[in-house]
């Protein structure tokens, strides 16, 4: 029997090593090549998972995922009469924004949840601290959704 190797990512959900070994019994026949897809496919997803936030430069961006952010709250914006989302990193990724915002001044930073483009401020100064707040135009609801997305690092049914 022909032996078929799907490279599996390494994060959950799927519960399989890094490298599996499948053997097909009749790997040319059209129902295997469909299953060989497949499992290519299941075993590739959690690495082409979206990353819940995304500060984002034309020459670079820093992506979080669970864990970088130590907290996702709704709220209501500093600047506006709409709700926000406040938020705050983890030390380690607090350090890694603050280098990069600083490299930065002049330029438009995209900040994407869940791969929907929220706004684009233009950076002024290094963003220090480690907290922000994310405006956008959000009803309660999806602020509350979205708050719950960045702390959890799910982005599904976005």
């Amino acid at each position: 029997a022909d032996q078929l190797r799907i490279q599996a990512a390494a994060q959950p959900p799927l519960a399989l090593p890094p490298a599996t070994l499948y053997t097909l019994r009749q790997p040319n026949s059209a129902p295997m090549k469909t299953l060989a897809l497949l499992l290519a496919l299941l075993t590739a997803a959690p690495a082409l998972a979206e990353p819940a936030l995304v500060f984002s430069f034309i020459t670079e961006k820093i992506e979080f995922g669970p864990g970088d952010l130590v907290e996702a709250e709704a709220g209501i914006s500093h600047s506006e009469p709409f709700p926000a989302i406040n938020f705050r990193m983890s030390a380690a990724k607090a350090a890694e924004f603050e280098a990069m915002s600083g490299r930065h001044i002049g330029d438009p930073m995209d900040i994407l949840v869940c791969g929907r483009l929220i706004s684009s401020p233009v950076i002024r100064e290094p963003i220090r601290g480690g907290s922000g707040q994310i405006n956008g135009q959000f009803t309660p609801d999806e602020a509350i959704k979205l708050a719950e997305k960045l702390r959890t690092g799910a982005c599904a049914g976005v």
